[in-house]
């Protein structure tokens, strides 16, 4: 996105809807000003505003004052986030959540909203619509990337998220959607990098947490020096926090502190599921709970049956599945997703599950290899592919699924265009919204699907 300046005078328009991202759209832009889009609106609402940015046409900027409020608009529990009033020209404001000024029932009325008319567009009938999953709208983030860099004008170091309507790193003293062992001292953070000998050498700081222990992962673009190493290393006795250094991709990741009786692991349907930094786990452990237990109840996994899990990650679905099925075939292309299944499945006394490493996203490649799992046929299938989604394989889910299907996506288009594909074996009959990210306009889905 191409910077534009702030807009000294500010303007003021009619909000007429929400975009994908949650900005405002106005529906007549003043002037010639073209696509408006603005980071902390609400439908309804009449606005004045400060331009941030342009691109491919359209307008980007920030809401500087209400004048006419809408009812769902609420105070942002965080003085980073969008719809802080009275925002002026230059106001830092954070990109992480575009929609905490909007109260949550409406956030989660909105979402399902949007999805639903991705269904109907492509003329897709749902029979049930299930109740949205709610998360808890603080503190839910296990996981994240926080920004840091050296500004030499100032002579200072921001560590933070991205700017709405900018790459430059949000100066951020705390962080209300992140863990709180995390997101309480994001300020203490800032001040022990500002005082690394290689301050301007460190890209960003990744946050990893279990159910019980979390930990920073520090990347560094050149050699971390003793003293430094020393005083990341004192950082995390005094926080209570793993710390592990990142010289390079990640393979590179290497413990630096690790506190007694540290683990990084997860309670899930009675299993402990471990896993390492730079596994794919879910960011919001309490919600996967939940989505996990409706997930079975949905698919209704039988003694009696074969089921796949296609990528199927460390075993997030995989072992609780096939704890209520007869035999079940998780399949991921990352190899260490792989074999931490395969651990996790040994460590919790399952059998029964089989782990398989597989690029899901190539067809032509699974049929002339022909893998075992690629030849056998299943009463049910699971699958939690990544935002691309799944359609290299939904030729052979036709084939081989004789059942049902349940499809768990972070993408509603992408699953929309799956679904499709299915369509002429499979009929859609229920589906429901995931709130994994509260106050962001992400929005996973998880639809039942059965065979014809």
């Amino acid at each position: 996105m191409n910077s534009a300046t702030d807009s000294a005078t500010p303007s003021q328009v009619t909000i007429a809807r929400l975009n994908a991202r949650g900005f405002g759209v106005v529906a007549n832009p003043p002037g010639e000003i073209g696509r408006l889009h603005l980071a902390g609106a609400l439908p309804g609402e009449e606005i004045q505003f400060h331009l941030r940015a342009k691109r491919s046409g359209a307008r980007w900027g920030l809401v500087e004052n209400v004048i006419t409020p809408s009812p769902h608009r609420v105070q942002p529990k965080c003085p980073h986030a969008p719809g802080n009033l009275p925002c002026g020209p230059g106001a830092s404001v954070c990109g992480g959540c575009a929609m905490q000024h909007i109260d949550y029932a409406e956030q989660l009325r909105i979402k399902q909203e949007r999805v639903a008319a991705l269904f109907a567009a492509k003329s897709l009938t749902v029979n049930s619509w299930a109740d949205p999953l709610a998360s808890d709208p603080f503190g839910y983030r296990h996981q994240a990337r926080i920004g840091v860099r050296w500004v030499a004008k100032k002579g200072r170091l921001l560590a933070g998220f991205r700017e709405s309507l900018s790459n430059r790193i949000t100066d951020c003293t705390r962080c209300e959607v992140l863990i709180p062992s995390v997101g309480r001292t994001l300020d203490k953070l800032t001040q022990c990098l500002a005082g690394l000998s290689i301050a301007d050498q460190i890209a960003q700081v990744e946050v990893v947490s279990g159910d019980e222990h979390a930990a920073l992962i520090v990347r560094h673009l050149t050699p971390l020096p003793h003293q430094d190493a020393a005083r990341l290393a004192d950082f995390g006795r005094e926080h209570s926090l793993g710390v592990y250094t990142q010289s390079g991709g990640p393979h590179s990741i290497a413990p630096l502190l690790l506190p007694d009786g540290f683990t990084l692991d997860y309670t899930l349907d009675g299993l402990r599921i471990g896993f390492a930094p730079g596994d794919f786990i879910q960011n919001n452990l309490k919600l996967n709970r939940t989505m996990v237990a409706q997930a079975i109840d949905w698919l209704a996994p039988q003694t009696h049956e074969r089921i796949i899990d296609l990528f199927c990650g460390i075993g997030n679905f995989s072992l609780p599945l096939a704890r209520r099925c007869k035999a079940l075939a998780g399949v991921e292309g990352s190899e260490q997703s792989v074999a931490r299944g395969g651990d996790n499945a040994k460590r919790n006394a399952i059998t029964n599950a089989s782990f398989h490493a597989a690029d899901l996203s190539n067809r032509l490649a699974l049929e002339q290899q022909a893998p075992d799992w690629w030849r056998e046929d299943y009463a049910a299938a699971l699958l939690d592919p990544p935002r691309s989604g799944a359609g290299a394989l939904t030729g052979w889910l036709c084939d081989h699924v004789r059942s049902r299907l349940l499809y768990v996506s972070c993408n509603p288009e992408s699953l929309v265009k799956d679904i499709v594909g299915l369509a002429g074996s499979y009929r859609l009959v229920r589906a429901g919204i995931i709130d994994m990210f509260p106050h962001t306009a992400h929005c996973e889905v998880m639809c039942l699907l059965e065979k014809r």
